[in-house]
């Protein structure tokens, strides 16, 4: 049974798309228009800067230090709550306490 939606999803995509294109180059006419880095960077400008910083080594060594601690704390979490849930299942008195 075809629902009264369907298609809908590809129309509101269709405008979220455009949205957020038409709000760049606002951003970019912004941009120009004022000529002051500092208040507006100019979309161009931010793409390029983050270009340059994905390949630069202090870059990857920062994403990989965070995505070691993410683990790491994973990990932590992860012993603690089997520590915790472990004898919490299977004793009612250490449920309780919990």
């Amino acid at each position: 049974m075809p629902s009264i939606m369907q298609g809908s999803g590809r129309k509101y995509r269709y405008i979220a798309w455009t949205a957020a294109i038409l709000l760049l180059l606002l951003w970019e006419l912004a941009a120009h228009l004022v000529e002051r880095e500092i208040l507006i960077p100019r979309i161009s400008r931010i793409i390029e800067e983050a270009c340059r910083l994905l390949v630069s080594p202090e870059m990857l060594a920062s994403i990989g230090i965070t995505l070691g601690r993410i683990f790491l704390s994973f990990f932590l979490c992860l012993i603690m709550t089997l520590i915790v849930g472990i004898p919490a299942g299977l004793w009612k008195p250490v449920e309780m306490a919990f």
